[in-house]
């Protein structure tokens, strides 16, 4: 196809281009992208399309090299930096492309299509031959401000389990754990252990959770030293009874689901928070002592099983405590929560409760965050330090 600069402008030539190139024309693109070129020197369109018909055309270097320069031309374009990104999965050029993802992520959090593209390549990254290997523990400042865990189990081997995991992740630290064994809520169950604990950071988890970083000690202070209270998975726009409610783009951080019979269900809620954090889930809580202490359990409201987690985060967010989600933390849970009877009870409560902050009994919505499937834990650790580092929660 032919064409003639003094017929079109350049906005024209360029549009033609882009049909050409939809069409599987990729010469006739390259030349219309040149053309167009001339009328719009730099423009970030036509750079980032001459790139991907070149690319097509068997010039990989000086096509990525085009790419790269429209989407740094014009950092806003999210889908630039994502088709570039897709044309670098395609080169196997994984580790770039999840840079690019990252950075796209951080710059426009709330682009699906970003995060769900930086999963899929962090995966395939993961899972490739060069898959990125256990890095050595950074340096730290030792920080020896002294640490509880209080946990609620009625089942001897997972009391057991949880208290020896506990205490090889705090070997040679200043800890304490108090198990509590016939809570009558869990809200009670934690106010009683809180009592008999005596750490300036005090955990609240489930017996069925294991966290899979050596240096987790190290993380969860970093965390503490600038936030109140920290969790692995929350949001920044509390709507119902369920933290999950708002959907996406108000959803942050991950837990990993371990299945019975092997394999695990990662799921990747959100990039960490810009916004404040107002609630987080109950698998795992840590606060400052000065926080429990001033915003203790409603064990009178929760007397069972649920909803605790949400009012005392959420409470903790109206006095003014700050919450972190901690993307650095990966957890792996044994079980998932389950919206029975009682929760619904507890959900109607809840909502009655903080009627006036505008909370509804909503159920939780689908599923609208990436969740990948595991068959080994390594490649999903891999994967896990991966989307970590491209967020900027940690370094590899």
């Amino acid at each position: 196809m032919m064409f003639s600069t003094r017929a079109f402008s350049g906005s024209d030539v360029l549009a033609i281009a882009t049909m050409d190139y939809q069409a599987g024309r990729f010469a006739e693109a390259e030349r219309g992208c040149r053309a167009a070129l001339k009328l719009l020197p730099e423009n970030a369109d036509a750079l980032y399309l001459l790139g991907l018909a070149e690319v097509q055309l068997g010039g990989a270097a000086a096509g990525l090299a085009r790419i790269e320069a429209a989407v740094a031309q014009d950092p806003a374009r999210i889908d630039h930096a994502c088709g570039f990104a897709a044309v670098l999965v395609r080169l196997q050029k994984l580790d770039e492309a999840v840079a690019v993802l990252g950075q796209a992520v951080r710059r426009a959090p709330e682009n699906a299509e970003a995060y769900r593209q930086l999963a899929g390549a962090a995966r395939a990254l993961a899972e490739g031959p060069a898959s990125p290997a256990d890095s050595a523990a950074a340096a730290e400042t030792m920080d020896n401000r002294s640490v509880s865990a209080v946990v609620c189990s009625i089942d001897p081997q997972k009391a057991k389990r949880i208290r020896e995991h506990y205490a090889t992740l705090f070997a040679g630290r200043p800890f304490e754990i108090v198990q509590i064994g016939d809570a009558r809520s869990l809200s009670e169950g934690y106010n009683r252990g809180f009592a008999q604990t005596s750490g300036d950071v005090v955990i609240f988890s489930h017996d069925d959770i294991e966290i899979a970083a050596a240096d987790f000690p190290a993380r969860l202070l970093r965390h503490i030293s600038s936030h109140d209270i920290v969790g692995v998975a929350g949001t920044s726009r509390l709507v119902g009874a369920n933290w999950n409610s708002a959907g996406w783009p108000w959803l942050h951080g991950c837990v990993a689901h371990g299945q019975h019979g092997g394999g695990y269900f990662f799921h990747c809620f959100g990039p960490p928070p810009q916004a404040a954090v107002q609630a987080v889930d109950g698998l795992f809580i840590a606060a400052k002592r000065e926080v429990c202490a001033a915003i203790p359990f409603s064990a009178d409201t929760f007397d069972g099983f649920h909803l605790y987690d949400l009012d005392f985060s959420y409470r903790a967010f109206l006095a003014g405590f700050r919450i972190a989600i901690a993307w650095d933390i990966p957890i792996i849970h044994a079980s998932s929560g389950r919206l029975d009877a009682a929760w619904q009870k507890y959900a109607q409560r809840f909502a009655a409760k903080f009627r006036a902050q505008n909370i509804a009994y909503l159920p939780p919505p689908s599923v609208s965050w990436p969740v990948v499937q595991f068959v080994d834990r390594a490649h999903m650790i891999a994967f896990h330090r991966v989307m970590a580092a491209a967020q900027g929660a940690m370094t590899l």
